[in-house]
C-alpha cells in the first residue's frame, strides 16, 4: 500500500510539471486564499485564543472589582489588591499588572516604549522561568520610588544589547533616571497583553515613573500618589486557585472582605464588590473582549469567503481537466484499473497542489503580518506584536491546505474517474459527465463564486463608503490649520512647578512662530484614544442625576483652548485668571449637558459636585457648542472643560492654531519644545485631522481588508468564469462550426456564449445580494452609511457585471472567429 501511494505520488509530481499552466494558476489561487487565512487566523488566534504563556493556565482567574450600581469587571487600587492578597483563602498567590509606556533610554537615546508595571512575585506566581538574571525581590515592591530595577524582554536584549551575556547589572534610563536590569525575559514570553510585546517589566513601586495604559478610575481618597490613593484604580489581578476551590467560592470570598473594606473605607469604598472570572474566559478585558470576538470571526469569516472562491477555481479547474483526461483514464479502467484505484491518484494529485499552495500561503501569511506591523498608532509609540507563524499556525495551515485537497478534490475525483469506456476510447470523444450538462457541477461553482464575491464586493464598497462619507461628518470643530505636539514630563523626573515653567515657557516660544494665532494646552483631545471620566452631581438638587451621579468624559484646558480649537463660548466666558488653584473649581460644559441638567434655563452660574460630595463645587462660567468627542458616529455626548490651571498634571497637548502649512507648523513647535529639554520625548506631533483620520481606523482597515478580498474574490471568479467559457468553447468547436455552417452567424454565436456566461453571473449575483444584505448587518455598528446603502449595491452590480462581461467576451469572441469550413474538414 505505502509503495503504491508512492508511486501514486510520483505519478501526480510528474503530472503537474507536465502542465505548468494549470498547476501554476491552481497553486497561486489557492496560496492566495490559504495565505490570508494563515495571516488573519494568526492574529485572531494571537488576540483571542492562544492560551497564556504560563504554567497551568487553568488554576488562573481574573479578579476585577467594581461599583455594583456601576460597570462591572474595573480594576483595583493597590491598597485594596493588598488587602485582597493578604487576607483571602481561596489563592495560593495573587498578581497584580498594568500594560504601560515609559520613556526609555540607553547612550542617551530616549524612546517610548511599552511595559507592564507588576507586583514582585509576577514571574514566580505566572511559573515563568526568566532566561538570564532573576525576577524581582519581595522588598522591591515595598519601597515607593525605592528600587529602580527592571527586566527586560528577550527582544529588547537582542535588538538593544545585542545578547551581550554581561548585561544584568547594567543601567538604563527610565523616567529620566538610571535603573538596573536585573533579568531577561524567555524568547516565549511576552507579557499578558495578547497579541502585544512587553519590552520591559518594573515592579509596582516604581508606578509613577511611568504612565499605566488602563481602566484609570479615581475616587477622591487621601493619599498623593497612585500607591497612597485607595480610591485610584489601576491595577488588574490574577489570582491562582487552590486545589478544589471554584471561581465561584472565590468570588463569595472575596466579597466578604469587598464588604469589610466598604465599612472602613466608605468614602472610597462604599458598593464595591469583586468578581471572578475564570482566565481562559477573559483575554483582554470582557467589555473589550465582547467586541474582538464578533470583529474577529466576521473577519475570518470574509478571508474563508476568499478561500472558497478559490478553491471553487480549483474544483472547476480540476472538472475541466477531468474531462481532458478522459482517454487516459479510460485507458487504465481497460486495463485493469479499478475504480477507487483512479479516485485515489486524483485525490493524491489534489492533495500535492493543496500541499504545494499552504506552503505558498504560509509565504503569502508572512508577508500580510508583515504588514500589519507596520499600521500606524497616534502616539509615537512602537507597539511590537508577537503574531508569528508558530506551530498552531503551521498545524492550522497544514490542515486547510489537506482539507482543501481533499474536500474540494472529491467531486472532480469522482466525475473524472467514471469512464463510459466505448465513447472515450473514440478519437474524438463526445462532451460527457459535468462539463457537458447545461447547470452541471462547473456552472454551480461559478454561480456560487458570483455570489460570494459580490458579498465581500458589497461589504467592501459599504465600508469604502463609510470612510467617504465620515469625512463629511461636522465634528464641531474646526480641524483646519491646528497642529499637535504632546509631552509628559512626567516620564522625565520634572516636579509639579517644574512642569508648570515648562509648559508656560513652551506656550510662550509656540505663540511666537510664524502664523501660529492661538496656543492652548488640554490633558485629553478629541478623538484621542484614551478616556478621562469623573462623576458630578447637581449641587442641592442631586436627583437630576442618576443615584450614582452621572459619568462625564472630561478634559483639563487652557484659557487659549478654545481659541486653538475653533470652539468659541457662545454663552458665559472662557477660563480666565480667576480660575487659580484654591478658587471654586471654574467648568466649561457643552450644550448636550446643559440642557440635560438645566432644560430651558441657563448653565451659566449653576453648580455640580463631585459625586463623594467631598471634592468642593464646580461652578459652570460658560457653555461651548457640541462637537464629537470619541467617535465620528457618536451621538450628541455630554462633555466638561475643567481649567487647567487648578490642577495642573505633568502632561499635556500643545494645540496651535496656524494660518500656515500645518506639517511645517508641527515640525516647528517639535524643535521648540525639544530646544526647552532635548531629552523630552515627543508622545504625539501631527496635525489634528491625522487624529481624526486615526480615529477612522477601524472602518479604513477595514475598507482596506475587505475591499483587497473583495477585488481578489473577483478576479478569481472572474477566472473561474473565463476558464468555464474558455474550456467549454474547446469542447464544443465542431457543434460551433456546424452551427455556422448551418447559418448562424458570428454575432448570434458570440451573444449565445456571452449569454451562457451572464445568465450564470445572474443567478449568482441574486443569491450574493441577498447575502449581502444579510451580512452587512453585521457591519452596522462601524459604518456611517445605510447597511442598504443603494449606491453600493449599484456600484457593485456594475462592476461585478462589467468584469464578468470581459471574462466571458473573450471566449465568446474566441468562438464567433470559428472557421466553419477548417472545421467540417477536420472533421
Amino acid at each position: 500500500m505505502r509503495s503504491s501511494i508512492l508511486a501514486d505520488l510520483r505519478y501526480a509530481l510528474r503530472g503537474l510539471i507536465k502542465n505548468p499552466v494549470f498547476s501554476l494558476v491552481a497553486v497561486l489561487s489557492l496560496a492566495l486564499g490559504i495565505g490570508l487565512n494563515t495571516a488573519v487566523f494568526t492574529v485572531v488566534d494571537g488576540v483571542l485564543f492562544r492560551p497564556k504563556p504560563v504554567s497551568d493556565p487553568g488554576s488562573l482567574v481574573n479578579v476585577f472589582t467594581a461599583d455594583t450600581t456601576g460597570e462591572p469587571n474595573g480594576t483595583t487600587s493597590w491598597a485594596d489588591f493588598n488587602d485582597l492578597r493578604n487576607t483571602n483563602t481561596v489563592f495560593t498567590d495573587m498578581v497584580g499588572h498594568s500594560v504601560m509606556m515609559a520613556a526609555f533610554g540607553t547612550d542617551g537615546n530616549n524612546r517610548l516604549i511599552l511595559g507592564e508595571v507588576v507586583t514582585a512575585n509576577y514571574f514566580d506566581a505566572l511559573g515563568v522561568p526568566l532566561a538570564m538574571g532573576r525576577g524581582f525581590l519581595p522588598e522591591e515592591e515595598r519601597t515607593e520610588r525605592g528600587h529602580p530595577v527592571v527586566v527586560l524582554s528577550h527582544r529588547l536584549w537582542q535588538s538593544r544589547f545585542g545578547g551581550r551575556t554581561d548585561v544584568v547589572g547594567q543601567s538604563v534610563v527610565i523616567h529620566s533616571r538610571p535603573y538596573t536590569i536585573v533579568g531577561v525575559a524567555p524568547s516565549t514570553f511576552h507579557g499578558l497583553a495578547p497579541g502585544l510585546d512587553s519590552e520591559i517589566w518594573i515592579p509596582v513601586s516604581m508606578v509613577d515613573d511611568v504612565e499605566p495604559i488602563t481602566m484609570n478610575e479615581v475616587d477622591p481618597s487621601p493619599g498623593n500618589t497612585r500607591l497612597e490613593r485607595r480610591g485610584h484604580r489601576w491595577l488588574f489581578a490574577l489570582g491562582r486557585l487552590r486545589p478544589g476551590v471554584s471561581a465561584a467560592a472565590a468570588e463569595a470570598n472575596l466579597d466578604a472582605i469587598m464588604a469589610g473594606l466598604a465599612a472602613a473605607y466608605p468614602a472610597s469604598n462604599t458598593d464595591r464588590a469583586a468578581s471572578v472570572v475564570p482566565s481562559s474566559k477573559v483575554r483582554l478585558h470582557p467589555l473589550v473582549d465582547a467586541e474582538l470576538l464578533p470583529s474577529g470571526l466576521v473577519l475570518l469569516g470574509a478571508v474563508s469567503l476568499v478561500l472558497l472562491v478559490a478553491c471553487g477555481n480549483l474544483a472547476s479547474m480540476l472538472l475541466a481537466r477531468g474531462v481532458s483526461r478522459s482517454k487516459e483514464f479510460a485507458l487504465r479502467a481497460a486495463l485493469g484499473a479499478p475504480r477507487r484505484r483512479l479516485i485515489r491518484q486524483l485525490l493524491v494529485e489534489n492533495v500535492v497542489l493543496a500541499l504545494t499552495g499552504g506552503a505558498a500561503g504560509l509565504v503569502v501569511g508572512a508577508w500580510v503580518l508583515r504588514w500589519l506591523a507596520t499600521i500606524e498608532t497616534p502616539l509615537q509609540l512602537s507597539v511590537p506584536m508577537s503574531f508569528a507563524i508558530d506551530l498552531r499556525v503551521l498545524a492550522f495551515t497544514f490542515l486547510l491546505s489537506l482539507g482543501t485537497g481533499l474536500l474540494f478534490g472529491l467531486l472532480p475525483a469522482w466525475r473524472s474517474s467514471r469512464t463510459n469506456l466505448v465513447s472515450d476510447l473514440k478519437a474524438d470523444a463526445p462532451l460527457t459527465g459535468a462539463a457537458g450538462r447545461r447547470f452541471g457541477a462547473g456552472q454551480v461553482l461559478v454561480a456560487g463564486q458570483v455570489a460570494v464575491s459580490l458579498v465581500l464586493l458589497v461589504g467592501g464598497l459599504l465600508m469604502v463608503r463609510s470612510v467617504t462619507a465620515a469625512r463629511d461628518i461636522d465634528t464641531g470643530i474646526d480641524a483646519r490649520g491646528i497642529a499637535l505636539v504632546s509631552v509628559n514630563l512626567g516620564f522625565h523626573g520634572y516636579s509639579e512647578g517644574d512642569a508648570r515653567q515648562f509648559f508656560e515657557r513652551a506656550v510662550e516660544r509656540l505663540s511666537r512662530l510664524p502664523g501660529v494665532s492661538a496656543v492652548g494646552l488640554s490633558d485629553r483631545l478629541p478623538f484621542s484614544p484614551n478616556v478621562h471620566q469623573t462623576t458630578v452631581v447637581v449641587d442641592g438638587r442631586p436627583e437630576a442625576t442618576p443615584p450614582t451621579g452621572l459619568t462625564i468624559d472630561n478634559t483639563r484646558v487652557s484659557p487659549a483652548y478654545f481659541d486653538a480649537m475653533g470652539l468659541p463660548v457662545i454663552e458665559g466666558r472662557p477660563f480666565d485668571s480667576h480660575d487659580a488653584p484654591g478658587a471654586v473649581h471654574a467648568a466649561i460644559i457643552n450644550r448636550t449637558l446643559a440642557e440635560r441638567l438645566w432644560p430651558g434655563e441657563s448653565a451659566v452660574g449653576k453648580r455640580l459636585r463631585f459625586r463623594d460630595q467631598s471634592g468642593g463645587l464646580i461652578e459652570v462660567v460658560g457653555v461651548v457648542r457640541d462637537h464629537k468627542v470619541r467617535t465620528l458616529g457618536e451621538a450628541p455626548r455630554a462633555f466638561i472643560h475643567f481649567a487647567r490651571a487648578q490642577s495642573e498634571p505633568p502632561w499635556g497637548t500643545f494645540v496651535a492654531r496656524t494660518s500656515g502649512a500645518v506639517d511645517a507648523t508641527v515640525a516647528a513647535m517639535s524643535r521648540e519644545v525639544l530646544a526647552l529639554d532635548p531629552n523630552v520625548v515627543l508622545m504625539e506631533a501631527q496635525p489634528f485631522d491625522r487624529l481624526i483620520t486615526l480615529s477612522l481606523l477601524p472602518v479604513r482597515l477595514g475598507a482596506t481588508l475587505i475591499g483587497s478580498l473583495a477585488a481578489l474574490a473577483m478576479l478569481l471568479s472572474a477566472i473561474g468564469l473565463y476558464g468555464l467559457l474558455a474550456f467549454s468553447v474547446s469542447r464544443r468547436t465542431r457543434e460551433i462550426g456546424i452551427r455556422m455552417a448551418l447559418g448562424a452567424d458570428r454575432r448570434r454565436v458570440l451573444l449565445h456564449i456571452m449569454r451562457e456566461g451572464l445568465v450564470l453571473v445572474a443567478i449568482g449575483s441574486a443569491v450574493g445580494f441577498v447575502l449581502a444584505a444579510l451580512g452587512a448587518r453585521t457591519l452596522g455598528a462601524v459604518l456611517h452609511v445605510p447597511a442598504l446603502d443603494p449606491v453600493s449595491y449599484i456600484a457593485a452590480a456594475a462592476l461585478f457585471g462589467l468584469t464578468a462581461a470581459l471574462a466571458a467576451g473573450i471566449p465568446a469572441r474566441r468562438a464567433a472567429s470559428t472557421n466553419p469550413i477548417e472545421v467540417l474538414k477536420g472533421a
